[in-house]
């Protein structure tokens, strides 16, 4: 979705819309969409326009790189696939290894309540950028006890 201000005057549309409206042809599950509701961007918390949000599921992941055409199409590519790992109580051994020491990489890990949730889509954007370069991955305290008390988790959010 592509977040702007009335005064934009659709330059950027104009500009970059039938490049990333080309996307779709290649990639059948993404819509493109436009918006100029200004209550969209106060909830996901947008400041600055123009902006290229995914929003995929629950979660959504704010482009943060210069508005060229080839970076925009790459990142909304790495965007539609999954890049945060949510692990919990009964996954977080499996998934990482970190017990054994022979983890599976190096990780990003945020510990977030729903009450401070506001970090998620900051880790959405962050799983986008670094994807095949570092896990990146969430763990709310709230369902994962014993995470929470294995790292002593004491403020919110806290990453790891």
């Amino acid at each position: 979705v592509f977040l702007q201000n009335r005064s934009f005057c659709g330059y950027f549309m104009i500009c970059y819309g039938n490049g990333l409206l080309d996307l779709v042809h290649y990639i059948s599950d993404i819509q493109i969409g436009k918006s100029t509701d200004l209550s969209l961007a106060e909830q996901i918390k947008i400041v600055t326009f123009p902006s290229l949000v995914f929003l995929r599921d629950n979660s959504y992941a704010v482009y943060d790189d210069v508005f060229e055409i080839e970076r925009m199409l790459e990142w909304i590519q790495l965007a539609a696939q999954k890049t945060t790992v949510e692990l919990n109580d009964l996954s977080f051994e499996h998934l990482t290894q970190a017990s054994t020491g022979a983890t599976t990489g190096d990780w990003f890990v945020a510990f977030y309540k729903d009450s401070c949730d506001t970090v998620l889509p900051a880790i959405e954007s962050l799983g986008v950028r670094v994807r095949n370069k570092m896990n990146v991955a969430k763990v709310n305290v709230a369902e994962s006890p014993l995470l929470e008390e294995r790292f002593k988790i004491s403020k919110c959010p806290e990453i790891i």
